[in-house]
């Protein structure tokens, strides 16, 4: 034989020798520390000690139960069995109710008093970076140990999952939920001679809670005599609803109707004005809104965001109301311009029809686009029709004292 194949032999089992010791380092240094071949085909895996194994109720090490002392035996509780222990409740199953999220609406809540309080819970490490924002978290705890709530200092998790996921800038108070208050028809005004007239915001099913909250604070700011809501078919009064309100809900009490269209008639029989808002199309005779005058006690009712003014509520409005849309002129080639190129001879230049018709052409026509967006969000339009109101009443009062 080759002395070359003997050094080649000796090299490759030199090689094979190394390999395997770095397989058993390795092996040792995770935790095995005996190497266990597997069983034959056919075999069943023996134990390696006669205390039990693998496949036995045993000690042994390969058991899946655990060690059971002399005594009681012992089985550890799993979740997943009928008698195991429940788990632990969250904060939000601590408390009935709701719970109000925002530094606003609980300050709101706190102040009003009108809610049932369980809890203040304010998230731990909140170091909020403006100063009235400092100056409100110190007002939410003394208003919270005033009214003898408990101050809670929680993680965000758990404020995310009372809230919904939905921003609570680190403050959730856990109270009742806050009722409507009944109301069968408005009362006659019985004001002082030259004072202002009232004017009240009635809500014709409005369902999403983001516009029942804006439509309140609207009129709230404004400052509307009172709200009255279709109790059916409506947004409740949720934690949504008053966080987009930025806690005028919790200010201002909200009244309710079973039947609106009741209410409406009696409320006009008691010298009240019924103001729809309609979108003002052909054919249908609506104010509009820069012309609306308040010389009595006025309702303003709005409809639902997709269908409208129901038709029996509509039948029991005295005037209707619409916002006028105004289409801006073109405001790279307006009419002045076009006669004073033409006066000085630059309609005849080639190059400046061209940018002006390209000009056109990326404009678009506005009148088309107006057919895609024909009419303004429910709480835009509330809160401008109540503005306009709202001045009127204002400006007839102040005529009338001067």
């Amino acid at each position: 034989p080759c002395p070359r194949y003997y050094n080649h032999f000796h090299r490759m089992a030199h090689v094979r020798l190394v390999a395997t010791a770095a397989a058993l380092l390795l092996v040792h240094a995770s935790g095995y520390d005996s190497y266990r071949p597997a069983a034959p085909r056919g075999r069943r895996p023996q134990p390696r000690d006669g205390g039990g194994g693998r496949f036995r109720d045993g000690g042994g090490r390969g058991s899946r139960r655990p060690f059971q002392p002399d005594g009681p035996s012992y089985d550890r509780p799993s979740f997943d069995s009928p008698g195991a222990p429940p788990a632990p409740s969250s904060l939000e199953a601590r408390h009935p109710g709701e719970s109000v999220y925002g530094v606003n609406p609980v300050l709101a809540a706190l102040r009003a008093q009108r809610r049932t309080l369980h809890a203040l819970y304010i998230q731990i490490g909140l170091t909020p970076k403006a100063r009235k924002d400092v100056a409100a978290l110190d007002e939410l705890k003394c208003l919270a140990r005033e009214a003898g709530l408990p101050v809670l200092p929680v993680d965000k998790g758990e404020l995310n999952n009372m809230a919904g996921n939905r921003p609570h800038q680190g403050v959730v108070l856990a109270a009742d939920p806050l009722e409507e208050l009944s109301l069968h028809a408005l009362p006659a005004f019985g004001g002082p001679s030259g004072s202002a007239p009232p004017v009240w915001l009635a809500l014709d099913e409005i369902q999403d809670p983001q516009n029942m909250g804006a439509l309140l604070r609207s009129a709230h700011f404004l400052g509307a005599a009172g709200v009255l809501v279709s109790s059916r078919n409506s947004a409740r009064l949720s934690p949504a609803a008053s966080k987009a309100s930025a806690g005028a809900m919790e200010l201002m009490p909200v009244h309710g109707t079973r039947n609106l269209v009741k209410t409406l008639a009696q409320s006009r029989k008691n010298g009240w004005r019924v103001v729809g808002a309609a979108m003002g199309g052909p054919g249908q005779r609506a104010i509009p809104s820069h012309e609306l005058q308040c010389d009595a006690p006025t309702i303003l009712v709005l409809g639902n965001e997709g269908k409208g003014m129901r038709t029996l509520i509509q039948r029991e409005c005295d005037a209707f109301a619409c916002i006028p849309a105004c289409l801006p002129q073109d405001p790279f080639y307006s009419a002045e311009e076009e006669a004073r190129a033409v006066a000085d001879g630059l309609e005849d230049d080639s190059a400046d029809e061209a940018e002006v018709s390209s000009l056109e052409a990326a404009e678009g026509d506005p009148a088309a686009d107006r057919e895609l967006v024909d009419s303004l969000n429910v709480s835009v339009a509330g809160a401008i029709l109540l503005h306009q109101l709202l001045a009127a009443s204002a400006a007839l009062s102040g005529s009338a004292g001067d």
